[in-house]
């Protein structure tokens, strides 16, 4: 059967199958062609008009429903033009649908662009928001954009930025605080060597004690003497020589004009010139004997571990000013004895850390009242670790904290 395109009376009418000559066929190709048109017109149309008012709809999340029931709609209404008056009036009004939805959707794309707006997709769940009416008179309110929260880079801290001399095999290393070791290269003969290098208050140079290798054909014959030299090891200079006596444990001054040091039983101080050298305390029946010097951080005082040369054993504690005046007893210990080299001023230049054998530490105070083996036990303050950064051999001293000049 064919259906004839052509209505009369408002009903379609069925005519029987036969062959159509080329004139008649020409005279259907404008309903084919409306046909075609009709079909693509309405839903070209009716889905950009669905897109639009789904964007008008999106605020409420109601945008893909309105968009459903619209696209229905114009399909029935098309529909009902086709039954009625024929695919040629149906497809103009789809034309029609298609030049209005083009419009209408090309003003929605340049508002998106103007203003803003974002066109709501069919997975979009929106949410209500109810913005509150403003009292009359008041100021509009201005909508704020969240603040985010910044990202924080965590700085080392001084402490952990640290920098400690010390011996390793036959040179002078620069161990970090948070891990890694520098060897200087200073090419100098340090094994054996007591008592450990001492910072300069900027960083740049330390004093230490060794022998020239060219000097010695066996460590055990080194007898040490101070140098000085830059932190990468060079331009190494002799402060200090002595061939007949060890010069050990040297202690650079926090003002950075002196250096304080054992020789041959005896605390001496030395300008950084290698000038001025002169001895603050005699000692007496080799007792007094330094095993371990630290400077007060205003460079006025300087506090050692006294004890016996002969069996270098330190059990006492003594401080004296820097002119070699009121040398007095701190603390005297019988057992067990002190660990050599474990001496630092606390940065306010009050008290004396010290380290027992048994690697219990004390906070002495350096003003107590000395009695004749030292001051009692309430001058004493127990800690749970030795303060490594408030030594001469850590950079920088007394790290972190606030130092009494």
């Amino acid at each position: 059967m064919v259906i004839d395109s052509e209505a009369k009376g408002g009903a379609f009418r069925l005519w029987p199958e036969e062959v159509t000559t080329d004139k008649e066929k020409f005279t259907k190709q404008p309903e084919i062609i409306a046909a075609i048109i009709s079909v693509v017109g309405t839903i070209v149309g009716t889905l950009l008009i669905s897109v639009l008012l789904g964007f008008l709809e999106g605020r409420v999340g109601l945008g893909p429903v309105v968009g459903v029931i619209t696209f229905l709609l114009l399909l029935s209404i098309w529909v009902l033009l086709v039954f009625r008056w024929g695919l040629r009036l149906a497809g103009a009004a789809a034309a029609a649908m298609v030049v209005v939805g083009s419009v209408i959707f090309l003003l929605a794309v340049l508002a998106q662009a103007n203003l803003g707006i974002s066109l709501p997709s069919a997975t979009t769940i929106a949410v209500v928001t109810i913005t509150p009416t403003q009292p009359a008179g008041a100021l509009p309110t201005r909508m704020l954009r969240p603040t985010l929260t910044p990202t924080v880079t965590r700085t080392p801290g001084p402490l952990e930025r640290g920098e400690i001399l010390g011996f390793c095999g036959d040179d002078v290393c620069i161990y970090g605080y948070g891990g890694g070791v520098t060897p200087v290269g200073a090419e100098m003969s340090v094994q054996d060597v007591i008592g450990s290098p001492s910072w300069s208050p900027d960083g740049l140079r330390f004093v230490f004690s060794a022998c020239h290798k060219d000097d010695v054909r066996d460590p055990s014959e080194c007898h040490p003497n101070l140098y000085i030299a830059n932190r990468d090891g060079s331009n190494v200079t002799a402060l200090v020589y002595n061939p007949m006596n060890p010069i050990i444990f040297p202690a650079w001054s926090p003002d950075g004009e002196r250096v304080a040091y054992h020789d041959g039983g005896l605390l001496k101080i030395v300008r950084v010139d290698g000038t001025d050298a002169r001895t603050l305390v005699q000692s007496s029946g080799e007792v007094m004997c330094p095993q371990g010097i630290a400077w007060s951080p205003d460079s006025q005082r300087i506090a050692w571990l006294g004890g016996n040369c002969r069996s270098q054993i330190s059990d006492s504690l003594w401080v004296v000013n820097r002119d070699g005046s009121d040398v007095h007893l701190v603390f005297q210990s019988s057992d067990p004895l002190l660990a050599g080299g474990q001496i630092a001023w606390s940065p306010d230049g009050s008290s004396v850390a010290i380290m027992l054998q048994n690697r219990a530490v004390y906070l002495i105070d350096a003003d107590c009242n000395s009695k004749p083996s030292g001051c009692d036990d309430s001058s004493r303050t127990v800690l749970d670790k030795f303060p490594e950064h408030w030594k001469h051999s850590f950079y920088p001293q007394w790290a972190g904290e606030e130092v009494a000049r």
